[in-house]
């Protein structure tokens, strides 16, 4: 099964993609694999680019804004996934700045009702050249500008 993504630009201003858990991604303990978060985010933000138009390019200049690097991420556990199942992704940008941007993530069941992880992620966009940070163009900067959440947080569900 595929994933499924929602692109929600509505007040609540959050990406939503929907993964299936596989059986490989489990532990010993038939949870989800805690490493395993780490790739759910990275595709949940792989998808809201897909949908945003915005694709990975072989040539960089193409598609400068492909050209970034995670400078932090954490995720904080709230509930085992137990099994394979559809897991609910929540993504919102909480910060654009010049050269950085930071997402925050919720991961849920499909109904939203149970909360297994929250997650934060900022990312360093590179010249491909120098390596060092270089500002977002502005049609990065006006793709993501409808999910920029003011308040920052995406959920306070314990």
């Amino acid at each position: 099964m595929a994933s499924q993504a929602i692109l929600t630009e509505t007040q609540d201003k959050r990406f939503v993609n929907v993964a299936h858990v596989h059986f490989d991604e489990l532990d010993a303990m038939h949870m989800l694999h805690n490493a395993r978060f780490f790739i759910h985010m990275e595709r949940t933000a792989s998808a809201f680019l897909r949908e945003l138009g915005r694709r990975w390019e072989r040539n960089v200049a193409d598609n400068p804004d492909q050209f970034s690097v995670v400078k932090t991420q954490t995720i904080d556990y709230r509930v085992p996934f137990l099994g394979t199942g559809e897991l609910r992704v929540e993504m919102a940008v909480i910060k654009l700045g010049r050269t950085s941007c930071s997402l925050r993530f919720l991961f849920t069941d499909p109904e939203s009702t149970v909360v297994y992880a929250r997650g934060e992620r900022t990312i360093v966009k590179l010249d491909s050249v120098t390596l060092r940070p270089s500002p977002w163009t502005a049609e990065f900067r006006q793709a993501v500008s409808g999910l920029i959440r003011e308040d920052s947080d995406v959920d306070v569900r314990q």
